[in-house]
């Protein structure tokens, strides 16, 4: 059973970095959107402020997203498997991505990456409603937050001594983090939050 379980968190823990990366794909698309592009610069920004980057590997980062964003999407339109095909193929982009980062962060670096991560993931996930969402400041500042908040569980799931105990744990996570989110959004954001799931 447990050998189970860390073959599943195998795949989904990685693969959550790059399904976030997806989360930029159109705010980049987005010629002109000066919140989107904010957004994007200040992730930039703050990453390079974490991992302490010159800004050679500041650009090379920035550069990696991007193409780890136009690969996605790519896969997304050719996509004709399951869900847990998606995931692997995912997991696989993610170990190609970490193993350009590998490339041109020092040692100390990668270990600092994998610390601020979840970090990371949230203010991707982030970037990616407020910009579908027309978040304000504040509103943005709070989801961050949740998001934050939500993978920080997610983490702490994947340690659970079970598969089924590892699920209950992430689906009180997911309905904690749904009903936080419910709480800042408009009656109108909260039906395009939805919609943005069902898609």
């Amino acid at each position: 059973m447990k050998a189970t379980i860390k073959k599943c968190s195998a795949v989904i823990a990685p693969a959550l970095t790059v399904l976030a990366l997806l989360s930029i794909g159109a705010p980049l698309q987005a010629q002109g959107n000066a919140q989107a592009q904010a957004l994007v610069e200040a992730r930039t920004k703050r990453m390079a402020t974490e991992l302490k980057l010159t800004p050679d590997q500041t650009e090379k980062l920035k550069q990696l997203n991007i193409q780890t964003v136009q690969h996605m999407a790519t896969m997304k339109e050719a996509s004709t498997g399951g869900k847990m095909d998606s995931m692997k193929a995912l997991a696989s982009l993610e170990e190609q991505r970490r193993a350009e980062l590998g490339k041109f962060l020092t040692p100390d670096q990668m270990k600092k990456y994998a610390k601020v991560q979840r970090q990371d993931l949230a203010m991707l996930r982030t970037e990616r409603m407020a910009y579908a969402l027309k978040l304000n400041s504040d509103q943005t500042k709070k989801i961050d937050k949740i998001n934050l908040t939500l993978l920080e569980q997610y983490s702490k799931a994947k340690t659970a001594p079970t598969r089924m105990e590892m699920g209950r744990k992430m689906r009180e996570a997911n309905d904690k983090h749904e009903a936080d989110v419910k709480k800042v959004l408009t009656p109108e954001q909260w039906q395009g939050y939805q919609s943005m799931k069902s898609k």
